[in-house]
């Protein structure tokens, strides 16, 4: 045998040895009904504030329609607002699922400090950004990933409605590419809590809807359906803001009513009328050409 030959055999034999000297002897199979390592503790432990709906056993009879309040307690201190006063309340409420069918979902509902104006707080229905999709990722029991910008809201003088859109601490799948479904969610959370005995009679008809992220995409169905989904429950939908980056090129302005806060574009898509939605203002404008540039 060529030296050559013999020398690389040589070296074959030595790696094989190696291998098998080295290859794991431990290693569990993967069979099917082999067991499962213990899935990770969630990142946050959810707080119900001691309304906890996750199970229809846990939740009363359903009503035949949709955007009716079905229980109602206090927020937990660490979901309440710091600029909040002290009515903030997490509730569930009926709405209509993907399948058009009712069901249940939560919010939670923030109020300002002080006295509600003449005529009520204007609502801001806001529609959170991704979360997640289990249910410990609802936002009203700790997983706000939008406290800041809540907060911001209610310091101005809004009151605050934030769906946590249905299925996400509550029975079934929170579906999560339906904007349809969602917008239904954050439109009976605003007609729900409307009807609450603790924050109704401090709440305004006048609303309008802020999202981003998930709730961008909310934002934008409750702009092009609001108005005939909350038809007959008394509801003035206004708009959907958005926060003003440079000068100004549209027709109308919705500032929340402060000097020191950021002023805030209101459009309404199907209108050229221009509506003020502020807490300190029921003014109205109609402008028939945008202002100059």
């Amino acid at each position: 045998m060529p030296r050559r030959s013999a020398v690389t055999l040589a070296a074959l034999a030595a790696v094989t040895a190696l291998t098998v000297t080295v290859a794991p002897t431990t290693a569990a199979p993967l069979i099917p009904g082999s067991p499962m390592p213990e899935p990770m503790a969630p990142i946050v432990t959810p707080d119900w504030s001691g309304l906890d709906v996750r199970t229809p056993e846990s939740l009363p009879d359903l009503p035949a329609e949709s955007g009716v309040p079905l229980q109602e307690v206090p927020l937990a201190e660490a979901q309440r607002m710091p600029s909040g006063g002290d009515t903030q309340q997490r509730f569930a409420y009926s709405t209509v699922d993907q399948h058009g069918e009712i069901a249940a979902s939560t919010a939670a509902v923030f109020l300002p400090t002080g006295e509600a104006p003449e005529g009520g707080r204007p609502v801001l229905a806001r529609a959170h950004g991704t979360t997640g999709m289990g249910d410990n990722c609802t936002p009203s029991a700790g997983s706000r990933n939008d406290k800041v910008l809540v907060d911001h809201w209610v310091d101005a003088g809004y009151a605050v409605v934030a769906s946590d859109y249905t299925g996400m601490g509550t029975p079934g799948l929170m579906s999560y590419f339906n904007g349809e479904a969602t917008a239904v969610s954050v439109v009976d959370s605003v007609i729900a809590a409307q009807k609450l005995d603790s924050v109704g009679a401090q709440l305004s008809e006048k609303c309008a809807v802020a999202g981003q992220s998930q709730g961008g995409g909310a934002a934008l169905h409750v702009a092009h359906g609001a108005s005939s989904h909350s038809a007959g429950a008394g509801l003035d939908y206004r708009g959907a803001p958005s926060p003003r980056v440079r000068r100004p090129t549209s027709r109308s302005w919705c500032s929340p009513g402060r000097r020191r806060s950021r002023r805030w574009h209101c459009r309404t898509p199907s209108t050229r009328t221009s509506r003020t939605f502020s807490p300190g203002s029921a003014r109205r404008t109609r402008r028939s050409t945008c202002p100059p540039r």
